[in-house]
């Protein structure tokens, strides 16, 4: 995701591996990622994304529906924000478009 509330774009990815793959493609600014995703979690998906994107890295958001990952996700310093599920979209944006 690029985060700019005018002109946000936004890709979806099923797995973890695709979600690596679209952020190495489009280096985007802000990266959600579900840390039960199939394939490769998300734990494994963000510390490739940092790996590959770090010149310019973008903000990571976790987002889990168990608070034992989310507890996981802020220890690990992988992340710079961690989010419960059923998401709260009103949590989320202001750590997408900050201003």
């Amino acid at each position: 995701m690029h985060a700019d509330a005018s002109t946000a774009t936004v890709d979806v990815a099923f797995d973890g591996r695709q979600a690596v793959q679209i952020a190495r493609d489009t280096s985007p600014d802000v990266v959600v990622l579900d840390l039960e995703m199939p394939v490769l979690n998300g734990f494994h998906a963000a510390a490739e994304i940092r790996r590959s994107l770090s010149s310019a890295p973008p903000l990571l958001i976790a987002v889990s529906g168990a608070s034992s990952h989310i507890m996981a996700a802020d220890a690990r310093s992988l992340f710079d924000h961690a989010l419960r599920k059923p998401l709260d979209i009103a949590a989320l944006l202001p750590l997408v478009f900050p201003d």
